[in-house]
């Protein structure tokens, strides 16, 4: 008798998985969904294809659902029908009804999080707005600061809630920054995990580092993030502002 494999296991094919890579916005989610696309594309053997998704009418920007699309995406997931997966499907969304409903009740359907110091988060929203015009929130200062305590702490709570009724990891964008391999394999479900066994990632996941820290560094420059005595002022009002929001991701 063979062994139980990881499908067993899940009670689906590989290609029936979904993963919802959920995030606070500037949180370093489009490095983390990417590494897992490559995850899971080196499992597959091939390129995530959301065309099934697209055909049932949800609009999605390179594996992106926005919020508003929430609905739809779920009641399509929700439906049973074959899919031609994996799904690495990446939002900035609370994980309310219909979502959650998704969640508790369709076993090979997951969900992780990853989130940064809300003064990080802040100040790299306000340099996209003053980049491109994204992230209007951010051209006033309270404006943005009311964003991040409630919308973001948003997505924040209601994942920690949905993650009581099944396991949903959270992980830290300074941590993705220190060892790819270590934060990726933490993003995932335990479930998820066993496709690791026997496969050589790490070289693969952590490859260029060298080059991500070093623009990682850059950023923060640009984003005002490094201290200088221009930011300091700015700095000390976010840390005040955001002292239990910080407190609850443990950067207090």
């Amino acid at each position: 008798m063979r062994g139980a494999s990881s499908e067993d296991n899940l009670g689906a094919s590989l290609d029936q998985i979904v993963l919802i890579s959920n995030s606070v916005p500037k949180s370093g989610s489009t490095l983390l969904f990417n590494l897992q696309c490559e995850f899971f594309k080196s499992l597959s053997g091939h390129e995530m294809d959301y065309s099934q998704i697209e055909a049932a009418g949800i609009n999605l920007n390179g594996g992106f659902v926005d919020t508003r699309e929430t609905v739809k995406l779920a009641s399509f997931l929700a439906s049973g029908e074959p899919r031609n997966g994996p799904w690495i499907l990446k939002m900035h969304t609370p994980v309310y009804k219909p979502l959650l409903e998704l969640f508790k009740n369709n076993r090979n359907i997951f969900m992780s999080l990853i989130v940064r110091d809300p003064i990080d988060v802040f100040l790299s929203a306000r340099r996209n707005f003053n980049r491109s015009g994204e992230f209007k929130e951010f051209s006033e200062e309270q404006a943005g600061v009311t964003t991040v305590n409630n919308f973001f702490q948003e997505i924040y709570d209601t994942c920690v809630s949905a993650g009581a009724i099944r396991e949903l990891p959270i992980v830290r964008y300074d941590d993705l920054l220190g060892d790819r391999f270590e934060t990726v394999t933490a993003s995932l479900p335990t479930e998820l995990r066993a496709f690791i066994q026997g496969r050589h990632l790490r070289d693969m996941i952590n490859e260029n580092r060298v080059e991500t820290l070093a623009r990682h560094r850059r950023s923060r420059q640009l984003d005002g993030i490094e201290d200088n005595a221009g930011n300091k002022e700015l700095k000390a009002r976010l840390a005040s502002a955001f002292f239990g929001f910080r407190r609850k991701l443990g950067y207090v």
